[in-house]
């Protein structure tokens, strides 16, 4: 098999059509395009065009949490979760969301943190309200001791009965 074509898509220039053996065989970003440094001509096997295609998903899995990061921090359940719902496996949807994590973009820490402060700020609730609030955003359980509203002690847990 044999790479014919590689046609810049006129409405969105990092996307590239391939052709094999004169057949469209899919759209791949222009920057894997590049760093895989594929030219007309080349010989590929249908194991490099899968590999190919996987790595194109784990890209337009990127670019769309970047999209979903920029509007507000998420937590790395729920930028999973909306990555599924968009329609990317969930094997790619975790790789994403952990490369990610690993240059700092998602962190559940901080992520509660702001969370918690606007909620604190914007919709005033009690801490047993910001606390489910917040295990519904992350996947992460809220021990009895942390205090889910900064400046607030946590609830004293019950008195023991006489």
């Amino acid at each position: 098999m044999r790479i014919t074509a590689l046609t810049p898509l006129k409405n969105d220039p990092d996307r590239v059509d391939v052709h094999v053996d004169g057949r469209l065989r899919f759209g791949l970003a222009a920057e894997i395009v590049y760093s895989e440094g594929l030219r007309v001509g080349d010989e590929v096997t249908e194991a490099r065009l899968e590999a190919l295609e996987r790595r194109d998903q784990g890209w337009r899995a990127r670019e769309a949490a970047l999209v979903l990061l920029s509007y507000r921090p998420r937590s790395a359940a729920e930028l999973r979760r909306r990555l599924e719902r968009k329609g990317f496996d969930a094997a790619v949807a975790a790789e994403t969301v952990e490369a990610l994590g690993g240059v700092g973009l998602v962190d559940d820490p901080s992520f509660a943190e702001v969370f918690v402060r606007d909620r604190v700020r914007l919709k005033p609730h009690g801490p047993r309200r910001l606390a489910q609030e917040l295990r519904t955003k992350t996947s992460a359980k809220l021990g009895s001791s942390t205090s889910p509203t900064p400046g607030r002690a946590a609830p004293a847990p019950p008195a023991a009965p006489p």
